[in-house]
């Protein structure tokens, strides 16, 4: 079964992108053409499929990310693409959030993926673009590969996602 990481679409009619970050979380575009709900539970869209684009991420029981075609065919992401002031955002807020909860020694494994990340992306001006296959190997490397106290699983899963959930 296909967990959503980001559940969105973009009408066709009045251009909104609109997204449903939890269950129940219905929300219409402001034409009210088409509509999305499920958060990262289940995807449910409302309204004709010509009259809107999905923009929603996926990811399998394997843990490989991915969309669904006009076809309904799950398709592999290549590369994660992320606008750079949204990156640095990501990174500086969860940083923060992180830190006023949690013991800092854990902390410092953020800025080995920020670093880590950078080491394997290609870096314009604008946009870091990084292969979806190297972000997740080094994800796990860095926070999943030991139960430690400090390092809360389901607090980096959702940071992961954060991040996949920011990208074009």
């Amino acid at each position: 079964m296909l967990k959503p990481i980001r559940n969105s679409i973009q009408c066709k009619k009045c251009g909104e992108i609109i997204s449903s970050f939890s269950t129940h979380d219905f929300k219409y575009c402001s034409c009210h053409s088409v509509a999305v709900d499920g958060g990262f539970d289940y995807m449910r869209v409302t309204g004709s499929p010509v009259d809107y684009t999905d923009l929603s991420i996926f990811e399998d029981k394997d843990g490989v990310i991915g969309t669904i075609n006009e076809v309904n065919e799950f398709v592999l992401i290549d590369t994660l693409t992320l606008v750079k002031n949204n990156y640095e955002h990501l990174f500086l807020e969860f940083f923060k959030q992180y830190n006023a909860t949690y013991d800092f020694n854990g902390s410092l494994d953020f800025a080995e993926l920020q670093v880590g990340i950078e080491n394997m992306s290609v870096i314009t001006e604008n946009e870091i673009s990084i292969p979806v296959e190297k972000f997740i190997s080094l994800f796990n490397e860095i926070f999943l590969t030991e139960n430690d106290y400090y390092q809360p699983a389901d607090i980096f899963l959702a940071f992961r996602n954060r991040i996949i959930y920011a990208s074009k």
